[in-house]
Protein backbone atom coordinates (compact mmCIF):
# COMPACT_ATOMS: atom_id res chain seq x y z
CA UNK A 1 0.00 0.00 0.00
CA UNK A 2 2.74 2.02 0.88
CA UNK A 3 4.74 1.60 -2.66
CA UNK A 4 1.38 2.26 -4.33
CA UNK A 5 0.40 5.26 -3.22
CA UNK A 6 4.05 7.15 -3.20
CA UNK A 7 4.36 5.88 -6.76
CA UNK A 8 3.29 9.74 -8.22
CA UNK A 9 3.03 8.50 -11.93
CA UNK A 10 0.95 5.53 -10.42
CA UNK A 11 1.62 1.79 -9.96
CA UNK A 12 1.14 -1.24 -12.45
CA UNK A 13 0.85 -5.29 -11.98
CA UNK A 14 4.28 -5.80 -13.56
CA UNK A 15 5.77 -3.13 -11.00
CA UNK A 16 4.69 -4.61 -7.80
CA UNK A 17 5.40 -7.99 -8.84
CA UNK A 18 9.00 -6.69 -9.69
CA UNK A 19 9.05 -4.83 -6.25
CA UNK A 20 7.91 -7.37 -3.82
CA UNK A 21 9.07 -10.46 -5.97
CA UNK A 22 6.10 -12.02 -6.47
CA UNK A 23 5.86 -15.29 -8.88
CA UNK A 24 2.15 -14.61 -9.95
CA UNK A 25 1.70 -11.59 -11.87
CA UNK A 26 -1.77 -12.46 -10.91
CA UNK A 27 -1.24 -11.96 -6.85
CA UNK A 28 -0.09 -8.37 -8.04
CA UNK A 29 -2.71 -7.63 -10.38
CA UNK A 30 -5.62 -8.76 -7.84
CA UNK A 31 -3.72 -6.98 -4.74
CA UNK A 32 -3.77 -3.73 -6.93
CA UNK A 33 -7.70 -3.80 -7.72
CA UNK A 34 -8.82 -4.47 -4.05
CA UNK A 35 -6.75 -1.37 -3.34
CA UNK A 36 -8.59 0.63 -6.19
CA UNK A 37 -11.68 -0.31 -4.69
CA UNK A 38 -10.99 1.48 -1.53
CA UNK A 39 -9.79 4.57 -3.64
CA UNK A 40 -13.53 5.59 -3.45
CA UNK A 41 -14.22 7.01 0.49
CA UNK A 42 -18.02 5.91 1.01
CA UNK A 43 -20.38 8.89 1.08
CA UNK A 44 -17.68 11.63 0.09
CA UNK A 45 -18.35 14.85 -1.08
CA UNK A 46 -19.67 16.54 -4.30
CA UNK A 47 -18.26 19.12 -6.14
CA UNK A 48 -20.34 22.00 -6.04
CA UNK A 49 -19.49 25.75 -7.28
CA UNK A 50 -18.92 26.27 -11.02
CA UNK A 51 -18.07 22.80 -12.97
CA UNK A 52 -17.60 21.89 -16.29
CA UNK A 53 -18.78 18.65 -17.60
CA UNK A 54 -17.97 16.97 -21.08
CA UNK A 55 -17.07 13.71 -22.49
CA UNK A 56 -14.04 11.72 -24.33
CA UNK A 57 -13.21 9.30 -25.48
CA UNK A 58 -10.68 6.77 -24.52
CA UNK A 59 -8.36 5.44 -27.54
CA UNK A 60 -9.69 8.61 -29.44
CA UNK A 61 -12.80 8.47 -31.87
CA UNK A 62 -13.51 5.62 -34.61
CA UNK A 63 -13.13 6.96 -38.03
CA UNK A 64 -15.89 6.49 -40.06
CA UNK A 65 -18.92 7.34 -37.34
CA UNK A 66 -21.25 10.12 -37.14
CA UNK A 67 -21.18 12.28 -34.04
CA UNK A 68 -21.17 10.67 -30.57
CA UNK A 69 -21.44 6.99 -32.08
CA UNK A 70 -18.96 4.74 -30.56
CA UNK A 71 -18.62 0.89 -31.12
CA UNK A 72 -15.15 0.01 -30.13
CA UNK A 73 -13.67 2.47 -28.23
CA UNK A 74 -15.06 3.49 -24.72
CA UNK A 75 -16.63 6.58 -23.59
CA UNK A 76 -15.98 8.75 -20.34
CA UNK A 77 -17.56 11.68 -18.85
CA UNK A 78 -15.65 14.53 -16.55
CA UNK A 79 -16.39 16.92 -14.59
CA UNK A 80 -13.64 19.25 -13.32
CA UNK A 81 -14.36 22.11 -10.82
CA UNK A 82 -13.36 25.11 -11.39
CA UNK A 83 -10.84 26.64 -8.97
CA UNK A 84 -9.76 29.83 -10.19
CA UNK A 85 -8.08 29.50 -13.78
CA UNK A 86 -7.21 25.70 -12.31
CA UNK A 87 -8.69 22.76 -11.37
CA UNK A 88 -10.30 21.69 -8.17
CA UNK A 89 -11.78 18.31 -7.78
CA UNK A 90 -12.39 15.88 -10.17
CA UNK A 91 -15.02 12.83 -11.05
CA UNK A 92 -15.67 10.68 -13.84
CA UNK A 93 -17.18 7.58 -15.01
CA UNK A 94 -17.40 5.71 -18.03
CA UNK A 95 -20.91 5.40 -19.68
CA UNK A 96 -22.38 3.53 -22.66
CA UNK A 97 -23.17 6.42 -24.57
CA UNK A 98 -24.41 10.47 -24.24
CA UNK A 99 -27.68 10.28 -23.40
CA UNK A 100 -29.74 11.77 -21.04
CA UNK A 101 -30.24 8.85 -19.25
CA UNK A 102 -26.79 7.95 -19.16
CA UNK A 103 -24.81 11.24 -18.53
CA UNK A 104 -27.75 12.76 -15.73
CA UNK A 105 -27.32 9.89 -12.97
CA UNK A 106 -23.42 11.13 -13.08
CA UNK A 107 -23.95 14.59 -12.74
CA UNK A 108 -26.69 13.81 -9.79
CA UNK A 109 -24.22 11.38 -8.18
CA UNK A 110 -21.19 13.80 -8.22
CA UNK A 111 -22.66 17.41 -8.12
CA UNK A 112 -24.69 19.67 -6.02
CA UNK A 113 -28.16 20.94 -7.03
CA UNK A 114 -28.02 24.62 -7.65
CA UNK A 115 -24.39 24.28 -8.82
CA UNK A 116 -23.22 25.79 -11.82
CA UNK A 117 -22.86 23.23 -14.51
CA UNK A 118 -20.82 24.56 -17.95
CA UNK A 119 -21.13 22.23 -20.52
CA UNK A 120 -21.31 22.69 -24.99
CA UNK A 121 -24.41 22.06 -26.55
CA UNK A 122 -25.03 18.50 -26.55
CA UNK A 123 -28.79 18.03 -26.52
CA UNK A 124 -27.72 15.19 -23.75
CA UNK A 125 -27.47 17.46 -21.04
CA UNK A 126 -30.43 19.73 -21.61
CA UNK A 127 -32.19 18.26 -18.67
CA UNK A 128 -29.96 19.65 -16.15
CA UNK A 129 -31.90 22.73 -14.90
CA UNK A 130 -35.06 19.89 -14.78
CA UNK A 131 -32.93 18.27 -12.14
CA UNK A 132 -32.26 21.40 -9.93
CA UNK A 133 -29.08 22.49 -11.76
CA UNK A 134 -28.03 25.86 -13.34
CA UNK A 135 -26.87 25.39 -16.73
CA UNK A 136 -24.75 27.62 -18.71
CA UNK A 137 -24.08 26.33 -22.33
CA UNK A 138 -21.02 27.35 -25.04
CA UNK A 139 -22.36 26.56 -28.36
CA UNK A 140 -19.28 25.24 -30.14
CA UNK A 141 -20.53 25.53 -33.47
CA UNK A 142 -19.60 29.22 -34.62
CA UNK A 143 -16.72 29.50 -32.64
CA UNK A 144 -13.58 29.92 -33.86
CA UNK A 145 -11.89 28.38 -30.44
CA UNK A 146 -11.49 25.07 -30.05
CA UNK A 147 -13.76 22.61 -27.54
CA UNK A 148 -10.46 21.97 -25.35
CA UNK A 149 -10.41 26.01 -25.39
CA UNK A 150 -13.79 26.91 -23.92
CA UNK A 151 -14.24 23.63 -22.00
CA UNK A 152 -10.29 23.82 -21.09
CA UNK A 153 -10.34 22.16 -17.34
CA UNK A 154 -12.45 18.79 -18.75
CA UNK A 155 -10.11 18.55 -21.72
CA UNK A 156 -7.26 18.89 -19.62
CA UNK A 157 -8.28 16.24 -17.73
CA UNK A 158 -9.20 13.73 -20.20
CA UNK A 159 -5.80 14.57 -22.14
CA UNK A 160 -3.68 13.74 -18.50
CA UNK A 161 -6.21 10.86 -18.49
CA UNK A 162 -4.87 8.95 -21.62
CA UNK A 163 -1.49 9.75 -20.98
CA UNK A 164 -1.62 8.72 -17.52
CA UNK A 165 -3.47 5.27 -18.99
CA UNK A 166 -0.91 4.85 -21.81
CA UNK A 167 1.77 5.70 -19.68
CA UNK A 168 1.73 3.34 -16.28
CA UNK A 169 -0.54 0.61 -18.20
CA UNK A 170 0.39 0.90 -21.50
CA UNK A 171 -3.13 1.17 -22.83
CA UNK A 172 -3.92 -1.89 -21.30
CA UNK A 173 -6.81 -1.51 -19.32
CA UNK A 174 -10.16 -3.19 -20.51
CA UNK A 175 -13.59 -1.88 -20.10
CA UNK A 176 -14.80 -4.25 -17.43
CA UNK A 177 -12.81 -2.60 -15.34
CA UNK A 178 -11.71 0.74 -16.51
CA UNK A 179 -14.28 2.04 -13.58
CA UNK A 180 -11.63 1.32 -11.33
CA UNK A 181 -8.78 2.78 -12.80
CA UNK A 182 -10.19 6.11 -13.36
CA UNK A 183 -11.15 5.75 -9.37
CA UNK A 184 -7.07 5.65 -8.81
CA UNK A 185 -7.00 8.22 -11.48
CA UNK A 186 -9.11 10.60 -9.52
CA UNK A 187 -7.88 9.33 -5.93
CA UNK A 188 -4.34 10.56 -7.06
CA UNK A 189 -5.06 13.77 -8.92
CA UNK A 190 -7.37 15.43 -6.04
CA UNK A 191 -4.65 14.85 -3.79
CA UNK A 192 -1.89 16.21 -6.27
CA UNK A 193 -1.05 18.80 -4.22
CA UNK A 194 -0.42 17.49 -0.79
CA UNK A 195 3.20 17.88 0.44
CA UNK A 196 3.08 14.76 2.30
CA UNK A 197 2.53 11.06 0.49
CA UNK A 198 2.00 9.65 3.76
CA UNK A 199 -1.55 11.49 3.74
CA UNK A 200 -2.28 9.73 0.70
CA UNK A 201 -1.43 6.49 2.37
CA UNK A 202 -2.96 7.56 5.62
CA UNK A 203 -6.11 8.18 3.66
CA UNK A 204 -6.15 4.82 1.80
CA UNK A 205 -5.65 2.99 5.05
CA UNK A 206 -8.61 4.40 6.23
CA UNK A 207 -10.91 3.78 3.19
CA UNK A 208 -9.43 0.33 3.70
CA UNK A 209 -10.85 -0.63 6.44
CA UNK A 210 -13.97 0.70 5.53
CA UNK A 211 -15.37 -0.72 2.09
CA UNK A 212 -16.50 -4.41 1.85
CA UNK A 213 -13.96 -7.61 1.00
CA UNK A 214 -13.45 -8.48 -2.61
CA UNK A 215 -12.72 -12.13 -3.47
CA UNK A 216 -11.13 -12.57 -6.78
CA UNK A 217 -14.19 -13.85 -8.31
CA UNK A 218 -15.97 -10.42 -7.65
CA UNK A 219 -13.48 -8.42 -9.36
CA UNK A 220 -13.16 -10.91 -12.66
CA UNK A 221 -16.79 -10.44 -12.91
CA UNK A 222 -18.28 -7.53 -11.36
CA UNK A 223 -21.79 -8.19 -12.90
CA UNK A 224 -22.53 -10.41 -10.34
CA UNK A 225 -21.39 -8.65 -6.99
CA UNK A 226 -24.54 -7.56 -6.48
CA UNK A 227 -26.24 -10.86 -6.86
CA UNK A 228 -23.52 -12.93 -4.98
CA UNK A 229 -22.85 -10.03 -1.95
CA UNK A 230 -26.40 -8.39 -1.18
CA UNK A 231 -29.04 -11.41 -1.58
CA UNK A 232 -30.31 -12.65 1.82
CA UNK A 233 -30.02 -16.76 1.59
CA UNK A 234 -32.80 -17.47 3.28
CA UNK A 235 -34.63 -15.52 0.46
CA UNK A 236 -33.20 -18.74 -1.99
CA UNK A 237 -35.18 -21.02 0.52
CA UNK A 238 -38.39 -18.42 0.29
CA UNK A 239 -38.19 -18.43 -3.26
CA UNK A 240 -40.04 -21.49 -4.73
CA UNK A 241 -42.67 -20.89 -2.05
CA UNK A 242 -42.96 -17.32 -3.10
CA UNK A 243 -43.32 -18.74 -6.84
CA UNK A 244 -45.88 -20.96 -5.94
CA UNK A 245 -47.89 -18.52 -4.04
CA UNK A 246 -47.58 -15.51 -6.23
CA UNK A 247 -46.21 -16.36 -9.07
CA UNK A 248 -49.47 -16.51 -11.41
CA UNK A 249 -50.86 -13.44 -10.28
CA UNK A 250 -47.32 -11.38 -11.90
CA UNK A 251 -48.41 -9.18 -14.38
CA UNK A 252 -45.80 -9.09 -16.57
CA UNK A 253 -42.34 -10.56 -17.34
CA UNK A 254 -39.25 -8.89 -18.96
CA UNK A 255 -37.75 -11.09 -22.46
CA UNK A 256 -34.23 -9.96 -22.61
CA UNK A 257 -32.53 -10.25 -26.34
CA UNK A 258 -29.07 -9.25 -26.48
CA UNK A 259 -26.93 -8.87 -29.42
CA UNK A 260 -22.98 -9.92 -29.04
CA UNK A 261 -20.35 -9.77 -31.52
CA UNK A 262 -19.37 -13.53 -31.77
CA UNK A 263 -15.67 -12.46 -32.93
CA UNK A 264 -14.56 -10.10 -29.98
CA UNK A 265 -17.87 -10.20 -27.59
CA UNK A 266 -18.92 -6.56 -27.66
CA UNK A 267 -22.16 -5.65 -27.80
CA UNK A 268 -24.11 -4.61 -31.30
CA UNK A 269 -25.07 -0.95 -30.37
CA UNK A 270 -25.67 2.00 -32.50
CA UNK A 271 -28.66 3.62 -34.12
CA UNK A 272 -29.03 0.41 -36.78
CA UNK A 273 -29.24 -1.93 -34.34
CA UNK A 274 -32.52 -3.71 -33.73
CA UNK A 275 -34.21 -7.29 -33.36
CA UNK A 276 -37.31 -7.95 -34.66
CA UNK A 277 -39.61 -10.34 -32.51
CA UNK A 278 -42.75 -12.72 -33.59
CA UNK A 279 -44.68 -13.20 -30.22
CA UNK A 280 -47.12 -16.46 -31.15
CA UNK A 281 -48.05 -18.14 -34.16
CA UNK A 282 -50.74 -15.31 -35.18
CA UNK A 283 -48.65 -12.34 -34.77
CA UNK A 284 -47.72 -11.56 -38.84
CA UNK A 285 -46.45 -8.50 -37.75
CA UNK A 286 -42.85 -8.20 -36.89
CA UNK A 287 -42.08 -5.88 -33.64
CA UNK A 288 -39.18 -4.14 -34.52
CA UNK A 289 -37.18 -3.38 -30.89
CA UNK A 290 -33.53 -1.13 -30.72
CA UNK A 291 -31.11 -2.27 -28.84
CA UNK A 292 -29.53 -0.45 -26.05
CA UNK A 293 -26.08 0.71 -24.90
CA UNK A 294 -24.94 -2.72 -23.96
CA UNK A 295 -26.76 -4.38 -26.96
CA UNK A 296 -30.22 -5.34 -25.38
CA UNK A 297 -33.68 -5.13 -26.68
CA UNK A 298 -36.54 -5.81 -23.73
CA UNK A 299 -39.82 -7.06 -24.38
CA UNK A 300 -42.84 -7.35 -22.40
CA UNK A 301 -45.06 -10.08 -21.57
CA UNK A 302 -48.26 -10.02 -19.84
CA UNK A 303 -51.45 -12.10 -19.17
CA UNK A 304 -53.56 -9.08 -18.82
CA UNK A 305 -54.83 -8.41 -21.63
CA UNK A 306 -55.60 -4.48 -20.41
CA UNK A 307 -52.11 -4.26 -20.14
CA UNK A 308 -51.09 -4.55 -23.89
CA UNK A 309 -49.42 -1.88 -26.09
CA UNK A 310 -48.83 -3.79 -29.21
CA UNK A 311 -52.35 -5.62 -30.39
CA UNK A 312 -51.94 -8.81 -32.55
CA UNK A 313 -51.88 -7.84 -36.19
CA UNK A 314 -52.16 -10.23 -39.32
CA UNK A 315 -50.28 -7.31 -41.53
CA UNK A 316 -46.85 -7.99 -42.63
CA UNK A 317 -43.75 -5.55 -42.25
CA UNK A 318 -43.08 -4.57 -38.84
CA UNK A 319 -43.97 -1.98 -36.10
CA UNK A 320 -41.35 -0.06 -33.87
CA UNK A 321 -42.07 0.41 -29.92
CA UNK A 322 -39.63 1.72 -27.70
CA UNK A 323 -41.09 -0.06 -24.33
CA UNK A 324 -43.32 -3.28 -26.06
CA UNK A 325 -45.80 -4.97 -23.83
CA UNK A 326 -47.83 -7.60 -25.80
CA UNK A 327 -49.52 -10.26 -24.87
CA UNK A 328 -48.04 -13.81 -23.27
CA UNK A 329 -47.37 -16.73 -25.91
CA UNK A 330 -46.48 -20.08 -25.55
CA UNK A 331 -43.61 -19.38 -28.63
CA UNK A 332 -41.78 -16.32 -30.08
CA UNK A 333 -39.68 -15.92 -33.16
CA UNK A 334 -36.71 -13.58 -33.68
CA UNK A 335 -34.32 -12.52 -36.26
CA UNK A 336 -31.63 -9.40 -36.08
CA UNK A 337 -30.07 -7.60 -39.57
CA UNK A 338 -26.74 -9.38 -39.24
CA UNK A 339 -25.20 -12.76 -39.95
CA UNK A 340 -26.14 -15.30 -37.00
CA UNK A 341 -22.79 -17.07 -36.11
CA UNK A 342 -23.43 -20.78 -36.69
CA UNK A 343 -26.22 -20.07 -39.63
CA UNK A 344 -23.79 -21.51 -42.01
CA UNK A 345 -22.88 -17.74 -43.30
CA UNK A 346 -26.54 -16.39 -44.33
CA UNK A 347 -28.13 -13.71 -42.75
CA UNK A 348 -31.83 -14.43 -40.83
CA UNK A 349 -30.51 -18.06 -40.25
CA UNK A 350 -33.05 -20.57 -38.64
CA UNK A 351 -33.80 -18.56 -35.68
CA UNK A 352 -36.33 -16.80 -37.59
CA UNK A 353 -38.01 -19.77 -38.61
CA UNK A 354 -37.58 -21.94 -35.26
CA UNK A 355 -40.33 -21.40 -32.38
CA UNK A 356 -38.79 -20.68 -28.93
CA UNK A 357 -40.42 -21.85 -25.87
CA UNK A 358 -41.26 -19.03 -24.07
CA UNK A 359 -41.74 -20.83 -20.51
CA UNK A 360 -38.16 -22.68 -21.62
CA UNK A 361 -36.69 -18.90 -21.81
CA UNK A 362 -37.99 -17.64 -18.92
CA UNK A 363 -36.65 -20.44 -16.94
CA UNK A 364 -33.40 -21.28 -18.42
CA UNK A 365 -32.52 -18.71 -21.14
CA UNK A 366 -30.65 -19.65 -24.04
CA UNK A 367 -27.26 -18.55 -26.07
CA UNK A 368 -27.14 -19.26 -30.15
CA UNK A 369 -23.89 -21.12 -31.30
CA UNK A 370 -20.94 -18.88 -32.23
CA UNK A 371 -18.64 -20.21 -34.73
CA UNK A 372 -17.59 -16.48 -35.28
CA UNK A 373 -14.82 -16.95 -32.69
CA UNK A 374 -14.50 -18.63 -29.04
CA UNK A 375 -16.35 -16.02 -26.84
CA UNK A 376 -19.40 -17.72 -24.78
CA UNK A 377 -21.34 -16.21 -22.38
CA UNK A 378 -24.19 -18.19 -19.76
CA UNK A 379 -27.36 -16.68 -19.98
CA UNK A 380 -29.62 -16.17 -17.15
CA UNK A 381 -33.63 -17.11 -16.73
CA UNK A 382 -35.39 -14.52 -19.27
CA UNK A 383 -32.35 -14.03 -21.20
CA UNK A 384 -31.64 -14.79 -25.39
CA UNK A 385 -28.14 -14.18 -26.47
CA UNK A 386 -27.68 -14.28 -29.53
CA UNK A 387 -23.99 -14.08 -31.03
CA UNK A 388 -24.02 -12.22 -34.66
CA UNK A 389 -21.35 -10.71 -36.70
CA UNK A 390 -21.97 -7.47 -39.52
CA UNK A 391 -22.44 -8.03 -42.89
CA UNK A 392 -19.96 -7.34 -45.63
CA UNK A 393 -20.00 -5.28 -48.16
CA UNK A 394 -20.40 -7.97 -50.58
CA UNK A 395 -23.56 -9.75 -48.50
CA UNK A 396 -25.17 -6.05 -48.28
CA UNK A 397 -24.51 -5.35 -51.93
CA UNK A 398 -26.12 -9.21 -52.79
CA UNK A 399 -28.91 -8.41 -50.81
Amino acid sequence: MWWMTTQKNGASALGLQRVLGLKSYETAWTWLHKLRRAMVRPGRDLLSGRIEVDEGYIGGEEEGLPGRLNLEKTLVVVAAQEDGKGIGRIRMRQIPNASANCLMPFVRDSIVPESIIHTDGWQGYSPLESNGFRHEVTYLKGHKKTASELLPRVHLVISHLKRWLLGTHQGAVSHKHLDYYLDEFTFRFNRRRSKSRGKLFYRLAQQAVAVDPVPLDQILHPADRVEKSQRDPSLKLLMPLFLILFGASLSAQTLEITLVDGRNGRPMVGSSSYVNVWVGTERKEAIAIRTDGKGVARLQLTRDASGVNIPNSQNSGSVVVDHPIVKYDDSFRINAPYVLCGSGGTNYSWLQSENFSTKEILDHGYASPNTCGKITFQPHPGQVIIFVRPLTWWEKLKQ
